[in-house]
């Protein structure tokens, strides 16, 4: 070592391995394990997955005060397509999201919308009574799909990745 150490090059190629060593420390990729399904999974993937859960199931919960609201007061036919289009979205993604959890073995988290519906909370929770107009609407649909792609970035995935890319190739239109 002494011998590599008093080259002129050597001091260079041991301050490079101990400086890439340090960097390497603490940086562990995060652990897996196999789901029930025999998937590769890391606590990330699973809170990814539930975190996602709860917020389209939050989603369709604005959906459902829009409903409320607008029950005397039909939309026109461009803002009814909207909301049909997200409505359908939404709940095609709370399906998949229970199905993924269910397939490694997971427990299945009640939602806000399990909730307002009389799933799984009190009975006596009432349902939303703030109820958006259209354009408070939109906006607070940009801003929950702004959040969905801000989602995909928290947690170290490994199972998932996939599924964060989709995440955000199908919201981020909505964002530009």
């Amino acid at each position: 070592m002494d011998a590599i150490i008093s080259r002129p090059g050597g001091r260079i190629v041991v301050l490079v391995l101990a400086f890439s060593l340090l960097l390497g420390c603490g940086q562990a990729p995060a652990p897996t394990r196999v789901a029930d399904d025999g998937t590769a999974i890391t606590q990330g993937d699973v809170d990814f997955v539930t975190e996602l859960l709860q917020h389209d199931a939050e989603g369709l919960v604005l959906i459902d005060a829009l409903d409320a609201a607008r029950s005397e007061e039909p939309l026109d036919a461009g803002d009814h397509d909207l909301v049909e289009a997200t409505r359908a979205e939404l709940a095609g993604s709370v399906e998949m999201l229970v199905d993924q959890l269910s397939a490694w073995g997971e427990a299945i988290p009640a939602t806000a919308r399990d909730h307002v519906h009389g799933g799984h909370g009190d009975e006596d929770e009432p349902a939303p009574t703030v109820a958006p107009d259209v354009a408070e609407f939109r906006q607070l649909l940009v801003d929950h799909h702004r959040a969905a792609v801000e989602l995909t970035h928290r947690h170290e995935l490994a199972a998932t990745t996939h599924l964060a890319e989709e995440v955000r190739r199908h919201r981020q239109p909505w964002l530009e």
